[in-house]
């Protein structure tokens, strides 16, 4: 078994692979793999759409929701959130500091990064 770390750090709303990029997390679950995703800088603005509906996330959250049925651990970067300005998330998520993030990624046998 494998530590697979997958690091989202662009907008979900800037970038049309966010959504390809958690089903491409869901196939790495089917091998076996520890997989976590981390959302440092602008990935963290994924945590806040609470009407996913309305700007076209639905599909990106139920890939969210199937991760973490699987064991999937979501980790958010405490300093980008508050660098933006987000207090909290619309589903469950770890908030870890920086160097907390630098350990998950130096200990995995594999970082994604989207």
């Amino acid at each position: 078994m494998k530590q697979v770390t997958i690091l989202l750090r662009h907008s979900p709303l800037s970038r049309t692979f966010t959504s390809e990029s958690l089903r491409m997390t869901l196939g790495l679950t089917l091998s076996g793999n520890e997989v976590k995703v981390v959302l440092a800088e602008e990935g963290v603005y994924l945590l806040q759409a609470s009407a996913p509906e309305k700007i076209g996330l639905t599909e990106i959250h139920r890939h969210v929701r199937t991760l973490q049925e699987l064991g999937c651990l979501f980790v958010a970067e405490k300093e980008s959130m508050d660098e933006r300005g987000i207090p909290d998330s619309v589903f469950p998520v770890v908030q870890e500091d920086r160097r907390a993030i630098a350990g998950i990624l130096s200990e995995s046998d594999l970082v994604i990064g989207c």
